[in-house]
């Protein structure tokens, strides 16, 4: 494939969790972690945060 139209690419970090998401249309996603492996943020073109309940459910 020489011009592909979309081209997505994942990477994770040693605990295996998703680190980082390069999208050729959307742009590049990182996502961040506590010490309890919680999803606490996403940086990109819309970033986000996230807080969790005592369950560790996200709120």
């Amino acid at each position: 494939m020489q011009n592909p139209l979309h081209q997505r690419r994942y990477r994770y970090n040693t605990a295996g969790q998703l680190a980082q998401i390069e999208d050729s249309l959307r742009g590049t996603r990182n996502y961040h972690y506590d010490p309890l492996d919680r999803l606490t943020q996403v940086e990109g073109p819309n970033p986000e945060h996230f807080i969790h309940d005592p369950a560790h459910n996200i709120l």
